[in-house]
């Protein structure tokens, strides 16, 4: 059986590249190709020594992977943020040398952005890329700003990947059909450039006509401290609710007791959440960026906003509230599209097609 080494975070971080791996290394691809992991990307509560170290050994580690596991193939995710970029360059390097089969899959991020910060470094970023047998990307915005970098037979898009069986099988029994209160759900880290703050700002407006109104925060991250004592300070807390970092069975129960879904993200890939949300059958709120506008209509099956715009995600918001059909139909042609295109034994065989042409032309 031909082995491949998927090399990103951690399986028990959050995130979107933890979400990605895990679906990879449980999904059916087990049963064609022995798969293995390699965690290069920094941990919870990581220190400064820790951080030097993890990085010095990435290559000490990979050697010791490709010389015991002897894997035919490496699968690196990176993403176009400066960190993760040329931390996993290190992977493909040293992977080519190694002469094994590489596929390079970006996750977020913004290639014209990267590529003109580090427009001095351009030419070490290209040959990377160009190393590589397989590039993946998740929107059809990146893969047209990477055509010039990367040849069109090697070049692939993916989307995120989400198993809608599990939340058609469990929504009859969690849903609280007979609530009057609204539940507004956020699912995502606590960043600032995920947008948690404009959530936070927009709530007194929103409650303000919508009393009967929670605003759920499901996640962890560095600014849920200084989210709790701002709710506080500002008199919210009987509107908030924090569930904190979630996942699994306690993932899907909190989307599918919730009544729309709120990501005014700053930037993004496409992430897993909005493909959760979706089959959950919720109705969406969230900004134009990476795939998200590819999968999300504005006012077909969701509602685009600008970033940084409190008041536009209140008044969407309100608009959902008080339009119970117009949530139902929206979160009807989300269930619908998250079936049809995202369902995970759709893209399974993508990922096993990828696979097997690069392992057989091997």
């Amino acid at each position: 059986m031909r082995k491949v080494l998927i090399i990103g975070t951690g399986l028990s971080e959050s995130g979107g590249v933890s979400t990605h791996m895990n679906f990879l290394l449980n999904s059916t691809l087990r049963n064609c190709f022995n798969l293995s992991n390699l965690n290069v990307a920094s941990t919870a509560n990581e220190n400064l020594l820790r951080k030097y170290l993890r990085v010095i050994l990435i290559p000490i580690r990979l050697f010791f992977k490709l010389f015991i596991d002897k894997p035919d193939m490496l699968h690196v995710n990176p993403s176009f943020d400066s960190k993760a970029f040329f931390r996993d360059s290190v992977c493909v390097i040293i992977g080519k040398l190694c002469k094994k089969k590489i596929i390079i899959q970006f996750h977020g991020g913004k290639p014209k952005e990267f590529f003109q910060k580090w427009s001095w470094f351009r030419w070490y970023i290209h040959y990377v890329i160009r190393s590589s047998d397989k590039v993946i990307v998740l929107s059809e915005v990146v893969a047209k700003e990477i055509t010039s970098i990367v040849p069109a037979h090697k070049l692939v898009k993916i989307p995120n990947t989400v198993n809608t069986q599990m939340y058609f099988n469990k929504s009859l029994l969690v849903k609280d059909v007979g609530s009057s209160k609204i539940k507004i759900i956020f699912l995502s880290r606590f960043l600032k450039t995920k947008g948690v703050y404009d959530i936070i700002e927009a709530i007194p407006m929103v409650v303000k006509e919508c009393p009967l109104t929670i605003f759920v925060f499901a996640g962890s991250g560095k600014e849920e401290d200084n989210l709790r004592n701002i709710s506080k300070s500002k008199k919210l807390t009987r509107y908030i609710e924090f569930l904190g970092y979630v996942k699994g069975d306690k993932k899907v129960r909190a989307l599918i007791s919730s009544d729309i879904f709120v990501l005014p993200t700053y930037s993004e890939g496409f992430p897993y959440v909005l493909a959760e949300a979706m089959a959950a059958g919720l109705p969406i709120i969230t900004c134009d960026e990476g795939a998200i506008s590819e999968y999300v209509q504005d006012g077909v099956n969701g509602f685009i906003i600008p970033s940084k715009r409190p008041d536009v995600l209140a008044k969407k918001i309100v608009l959902l509230i008080k339009n119970m059909d117009l949530r139902t139909r929206m979160g009807r042609l989300n269930r619908k599209i998250a079936v049809r295109k995202l369902d995970t034994n759709l893209v399974v065989d993508q990922y096993k097609n990828i696979y097997d042409e690069l392992l057989v032309a091997n």
